[in-house]
């Protein structure tokens, strides 16, 4: 749970990915990184990032901070700029959500905490005008919908926390519940359209026709 690849036993890493691709309907890419992308027709690019077994926590402090190999970066350029896709949904390990500062912890486990990585991402986007890019993470245990920035450009781009599925285990929804205050504070209404910790399933339907998604919890 919340490895670092540069600690972990390699004898234990190689047992964990021979046990994931012998349990799940998908192959190991032509160099047997995680890392794929698959498209169903012309409505969605579905692309699988692997932003745990090729980041760097040894890199935090000296720029620039390595969240995914430069292989694994190049691979999630060329597939959005290349992609037919009306819709292109990055699947993250964790979300790529600029949190309030207050209550959200631990951002050296995300995306916040390898700026440059990040940037490089969201500068990618604008520059070259991907519009219809959406991030779906996971990790945080609790559902939210949620703009990635409160202004600019990155404001228009959005966030889908999947879960939770299996634990409560996230405390910062039943916080916000009790206080109007303290809800504001943890999910400003500026950013999050949407935040819950029940357990729930989370359906994305894409609709290219009408250039619209629809979340349900």
């Amino acid at each position: 749970n919340d490895f670092n690849p540069e600690r972990l036993d390699q004898g234990v890493m190689a047992a964990a990915r021979a046990a994931f691709f012998e349990t799940t309907p998908m192959e190991p890419g032509p160099q047997g990184q995680l890392w794929r992308s698959f498209r169903w027709g012309d409505t969605a690019e579905v692309i699988l990032l692997d932003c745990r077994t090729e980041r760097l926590p040894s890199t935090l402090a000296t720029p620039p901070a390595q969240y995914m190999s430069t292989a694994q970066m190049a691979f999630l350029k060329q597939t959005l700029q290349e992609s037919p896709c009306h819709f292109k949904v990055i699947l993250n390990s964790v979300p790529m959500t600029n949190f309030p500062d207050t209550f959200w912890a631990n951002s050296n486990d995300r995306w916040e905490g390898y700026t440059a990585a990040r940037e490089e991402i969201l500068t990618f986007l604008e520059q070259n005008n991907l519009d219809n890019v959406w991030f779906l993470s996971g990790d945080f245990h609790l559902g939210f919908v949620a703009r990635l920035e409160t202004s600019g450009f990155r404001r228009q781009l959005f966030d889908v926390a999947v879960g939770p599925g299996g634990n409560q285990g996230n405390p910062l929804p039943g916080l916000a519940m009790g206080s109007a205050e303290l809800a504001e504070e943890i999910f400003p209404a500026d950013q999050f359209l949407y935040w819950r910790g029940n357990i729930a399933m989370t359906l994305l339907t894409f609709d290219p026709l009408r250039d619209e998604v629809r979340i349900r919890f």
